[in-house]
Order: C-alpha cells, then structure tokens, then sequence
C-alpha cells in the first residue's frame, strides 16, 4: 500500500478508499468533489454574468430614422390629472443612437431634471436617465410625445424650437 507518517497504511473493508491510519481518503475525495463542485457553479455564474452584460435591456435598437439634437419645449400632464401637470424642456444632442443633454421639468413632485440620456432607436426616443423617469416618446417631424413614468405617470408633448 501508501506510507503513510509513521507506517504503512492498510485499507479495510470498512468503505472502498478508506485507509485506517486515522486519515481516511474517503474523507479528501469527498472534500476535493465538494471543492470541484463550488468551482463549477463560480465558473457557471462568472460566464451567465458576462453573458449578461453583453445583452442589452430593453427591446433591440434599431437604426435612428431621426436625429433629435437640440431643444425640445412643451408640457406634461399626469395619467390621472388631479396629480398635476407643468412644463418639460429638453436640450439634447445625438451621436448615433444615443443622445445625452439637459431636462428640465415643472410641476412635480420629486424633480427630475438635471442630466439626461437615453437612446434613439428608429423614431422613438427611450429615455434611461435620469433613474427616475422612465419610458419612451414618438418623434414624428418636430414633435415628441408619448407616455413617461415617474412618480406619477403622465404623458409628455414636446416642439422642437428652431
């Protein structure tokens, strides 16, 4: 058999692999196939992980068909019209299918203007920033409009000033 410190080791028919010298093999291969196991399932999320990154949120992004840079003036009004209204106003500029830029708003109760960025995708402009306003608006010639979520839902009509 193995040398084992301080003699020989001797298997017994106690379990297949297990040695009496006070160290059982059974006891290392359980605690290897434990330790493989724990790897497998961190490899496992590491690669879902990745792969999820490489996807985007959302529907897909199609080819902008218009571009939205400059500054869009209008108005909101909440779903439910007993939780307010005001006016919206959005400078923004376009690189492809993504437009960042400035949003100003009126009238709400928890103000989200400040910074604001999103993505064009065909004519709808989907906003992503700021955290706290969400949705999309339909661009159709100098016109925006389209249902918006914040802390009340409301919908949006924005011109664009030339």
């Amino acid at each position: 058999m193995g040398r084992v410190a301080g003699g020989t080791a001797t298997r017994t028919g106690l379990r297949t692999g297990e040695w009496t010298s006070g160290r059982t093999f059974a006891r290392e291969s359980q605690g290897r196939h434990t330790m493989r196991r724990v790897a497998v399932i961190v490899i496992i999320l590491v690669i879902l992980g990745v792969g999820g990154c490489a996807g985007g949120v959302g529907p897909p992004t199609l080819t902008p068909t218009v571009d939205i840079t400059g500054k869009w003036v209008g108005s909101w009004v909440a779903t439910n019209q007993a939780l307010g209204s005001g006016s919206m106003e959005m400078t923004v500029t376009q690189t492809g299918s993504k437009y960042s830029g400035d949003l100003l708003m009126t009238g709400t109760v928890t103000d989200p203007s400040g910074f604001t960025q999103g993505v064009v995708s065909g004519n709808e402009v989907r906003i992503e920033q700021p955290p706290n306003l969400t949705g999309s608006l339909t661009v159709q010639g100098d016109t925006m409009s389209g249902e918006l979520h914040g802390v009340v839902d409301f919908t949006a009509t924005l011109r664009r000033q030339k």
